[in-house]
């Protein structure tokens, strides 16, 4: 019987580096075992002195038997690749050697002691501790843990690991984020320290995923190792660093390497040619994979809501926390229970833990949630605003266990100003300008979109838009669309946004007398995918990054079969009745075109059980139903069947796109009031069922033709789009 007071230890291997995850229950139940111990040993423990290749070290064992033992031996093995040789009088020192008349026996081939119990002496049922000194192996490998024995037969672990149990670097830390600007672009970050002097060597870690770019590595400090040549192998997922000067114990570099891996899982380790590869050690602000946040004003003493944008580096069982400092100074007092929204608001359960005096947030996933690292979760609460400038919210750090802090990026933009210039006299009917400043907080990275929202209180002058500065930062004119009453310019395909920059345009505009509530928002141009492809063998993950949910789930990949593909959505914000959401990249099914697909499934009736699908344009696009709203909190889940391509194809990867916009409001309103509807969807032209903006068509109405953009129809006497001539016929 093994009492409460007595350890039982279990050990566990793996092979070929690969991780192992043992007991993710643990559970406070008494066990009975065996009751008799064969090995008849109570205690058995190892300690080392050195773990450094080639130096003496002093193996400190402590053993304690279950019977007093008056002769016999005790045997030690497994203490292989040791540089002492051979000897049947190896010194033995401490408390207890005595009892082996301070010698030992040592067999280098098999690393075995024999300890011998001399005449007149015993180890009793108390601790024995004894001491003998060997060489360490003369490089560095992994940790050993020896065995004991006082019969030769029944072996036991010794508690303990001798041999360099650290290998061959003292340091080999990790941590990985997502890139804020471009969320499919990891930073992965190592710092490393040897244990010994290396010199031209190389260190090589694996165990990264296949990943694509060619962003050079930053190393600091530098000049000690270096990254050249061929230093990143994608295939083998490997990365290899050199030492062009001493690189000693108790120095350290930090290496950040940037790539776009194929998977967001890694398994780290790092080792010296011809040694056993290490496993790596994630940090714990590793543990948060991406982490940033937004505000809604920085009007100093008014609300403000925060919204955080938080992914985990893995899923997060019920009781995980997540800390948020930074957000001192506020007006709202302390809150045992604040409110919560966002997407995922119902994870963390509705509320947050809010103190005023330390400017922390808690959230704690919620029983029965996880927090699920798929892609990231957005949740927001409003806060009063310092009443000083000086003191608004601006370094926000997140950290899992409160102690290990990650920086948050700030997203959106730091200056969002507008200023009305009027026309250049009172009784000019001459037009008038309004000149916008931006300057983003974080990069803005190239051909991505920029929309300014709520400017129904103008009129532009022949639609032009004038860059006032900078006029390389943007493509072209913007985009203005008259029915939504927004602008949008798409960032130059040559250069970015930079934080250290504002950037001013003007828009010419004929003066209206109406309200004005402007808002920004920044929009990047990819649609989202959904998680798993169709009409394929094989169904490939993707990563989704523009809902908060995006799966779709296919009954068959026959060739030529119905195929049933479910969707499951949910979006980052409620949508509306009359919202449209279009499904496309679905190449290849032979399904005619149709403008009432069926619609099945537990949320059919959302979309009033109808689709329209368009085998021309490889689209569904499905309209939220009147009276219907389309929940932001809970997924959606609908079926409709498509028949699979004639033959065997390459999987297809859909992607989901929405009309709705949410736009982050400006500092302030100009020419006074505000906007009295808060609905910013799109507008779309004559024949459009889905567009972009009011000039840019993406699902046409039927029987007419989407050409660049534009809706056409041969033969109504209207010249449009790509047509030379329409001349009614």
């Amino acid at each position: 019987v093994v009492s409460t007071q007595s350890p039982i230890s279990l050990h566990f291997s793996s092979t070929l580096g690969l991780p192992v995850t043992l007991f993710s229950t643990i559970t406070t139940q008494s066990i009975l075992l065996a009751t008799t111990s064969p090995h008849g040993l109570v205690t058995t423990t190892v300690a080392e002195s050195s773990d450094l290749p080639g130096l003496s070290n002093d193996l400190t064992f402590t053993i304690k038997l279950a019977s007093t033992k008056s002769s016999g031996n005790v045997y030690i093995r497994g203490l292989v690749n040791s540089g002492t040789a051979d000897t049947a009088t190896l010194a033995v020192t401490g408390a207890k050697a005595a009892a082996f008349g301070s010698v030992a026996s040592w067999t280098q081939s098999t690393g075995t002691l024999v300890f011998t119990i001399a005449s007149g002496q015993s180890l009793s049922t108390s601790d024995s501790v004894f001491t003998v000194s060997i060489l360490n192996p003369a490089s560095p490998q992994n940790a050993i843990a020896p065995e004991v024995s006082i019969d030769g037969t029944n072996y036991v672990p010794l508690a303990g690991y001798v041999f360099s149990a650290r290998g061959g670097f003292s340091v080999k830390n990790w941590q990985v984020q997502l890139d804020p600007v471009a969320p499919d672009l990891c930073i992965f970050t190592f710092e490393i320290s040897p244990n010994f002097n290396v010199e031209g060597g190389t260190m090589v870690i694996s165990g990264l995923p296949n990943g694509t770019g060619t962003i050079a590595p930053t190393i600091s400090p530098s000049g000690t190792v270096t990254a050249s040549g061929s230093y990143y192998n994608s295939a083998a997922g490997t990365f290899t660093l050199t030492a062009s000067k001493v690189f000693a114990p108790g120095s350290s570099v930090t290496v950040t390497l940037k790539r776009v891996f194929a998977s967001k899982t890694f398994t780290p380790q790092i080792a010296f040619p011809s040694m056993a590869a290490e496993d790596m050690s994630m940090v714990a602000t590793g543990s948060i994979l991406q982490a940033f946040w937004q505000d809604s004003s920085t009007a100093t003493g008014q609300d403000n809501q925060i919204t955080f944008y938080l992914r985990p580096y893995a899923d997060m069982s019920s009781g995980s926390t997540v800390h948020i400092k930074g957000l001192t100074n506020s007006g709202t007092p302390s809150f045992a229970s604040l409110a919560l929204g966002g997407a995922q608001a119902d994870v963390f359960g509705g509320s947050v833990v809010w103190d005023q005096s330390a400017g922390t947030l808690l959230l704690t996933v919620a029983a029965g949630k996880t927090w699920e690292a798929a892609s990231e979760s957005e949740v927001s609460m409003t806060l009063i605003n310092p009443a000083a400038a000086s003191n608004l919210f601006s370094a926000l750090e997140a950290s899992l266990d409160g102690t290990n802090w990650l920086s948050m990026p700030r997203y959106g933009f730091a200056v969002r100003t507008i200023q009305k210039l009027p026309s250049p006299s009172a009784s000019s009917s001459g037009p008038g300008a309004m000149i916008f400043s931006l300057k983003p907080y974080i990069p803005v990275s190239k051909s991505s979109n920029i929309t300014i929202s709520g400017l129904n209180c103008i009129e532009p002058s022949g639609s032009a838009v004038t860059i006032v500065d900078s006029p390389e930062m943007f493509a072209a004119n913007g985009d203005w669309d008259s029915t939504a009453s927004s602008l949008t310019l798409t960032v130059s395909a040559t250069n970015g946004m930079l934080t250290t920059q504002s950037y001013s345009f003007q828009l010419k505009v004929t003066d209206v007398d109406q309200t004005c509530d402007p808002r920004v928002s920044l929009h990047y141009k990819q649609p989202v995918p959904l998680t798993n492809a169709v009409f394929g063998v094989d169904v490939p993950s993707t990563f989704a990054s523009r809902m908060s949910k995006a799966l779709v789930a296919q009954s068959s990949t026959t060739p030529g079969d119905p195929n049933s593909l479910t969707f499951s959505l949910r979006p980052l914000f409620q949508l509306a009745s009359r919202s449209a959401i279009l499904i496309d990249s679905l190449y290849h099914s032979t399904t005619s075109s149709s403008s009432v697909l069926t619609v099945s499934g537990a949320d059919a009736a959302l979309f009033g059980s109808v689709a329209k699908w368009s085998q021309d344009s490889s689209s569904l696009l499905l309209t939220i139903a009147s009276g219907q709203t389309m929940s932001d909190v809970q997924d959606t889940v609908f079926t409709v069947t498509l028949i699979n391509p004639g033959g065997v194809m390459a999987p297809s990867v859909p992607r989901v796109w929405s009309n709705y916009q949410t736009p982050v409001p400006a500092d302030k309103g100009v020419l006074g009031g505000s906007l009295s509807s808060n609905d910013y969807c799109n507008a779309c032209g004559a024949h459009c069922d889905l567009c972009a903006n009011a000039l840019t068509c993406i699902v046409c109405s039927s029987s007419y033709t989407l050409d660049n953009g534009v809706c056409t129809l041969c033969g109504d006497a209207a010249r449009s789009g790509g047509e030379a001539c329409d001349d009614g016929n």
